[in-house]
């Protein structure tokens, strides 16, 4: 069940990149990046994510660009690659140039990934997680799967 979904996102990405979509192609990409890592497949979902990338660089949307930066180092981190975090801090460090009211919470959801790393207790990062989220409804879902992801690599570690 788990494999036929994710089959069924990336047919779905082929289906609007023929049809001619790519922003389209692009949505069903981050579904996909999200039922990788929501299966600990955190290497596949690099991948996708440098897709995802390559069309806002081409489309020089700004906003999206570092969005995606950010969760394609978060996915390094999480795949083990000890240089994300280098390059999740240069992308959090570029200056804003663009309204972006999720910034703060979601790279603060992300930067949990590299605690982790450095040993840092999921107890903690759970407090952390839930600090961050800050009672918003919103927010408290992100950080429900940020944390579900950290957890998966606790596991896989």
């Amino acid at each position: 069940e788990d494999e036929e979904a994710i089959e069924v996102l990336k047919a779905a990405v082929v289906g609007m990149e023929r049809l001619g979509r790519p922003r389209r192609a692009v949505n069903s990409r981050y579904n996909l990046v999200f039922a990788l890592a929501g299966r600990g497949r955190f290497a596949e979902a690099r991948e996708v994510c440098a897709a995802i990338i390559a069309v806002y660089r081409e489309a020089d949307d700004v906003l999206q660009l570092h969005r995606s930066l950010e969760l394609e180092a978060t996915m390094a981190g999480l795949d083990g690659d000890p240089d994300a975090e280098a390059r999740f801090a240069s992308v959090a460090g570029l200056p804003v140039t663009h309204v972006d009211p999720d910034r703060a919470v979601r790279q603060g959801l992300y930067a949990l990934v590299f605690e982790l790393a450095r040993g840092t207790p999921l107890e903690v990062l759970e407090a952390r997680a839930a600090a961050v989220a800050d009672g918003r409804p919103t927010s408290i879902a992100s950080a429900r799967l940020v944390m579900g992801w950290i957890r998966l690599a606790a596991a896989g570690r």
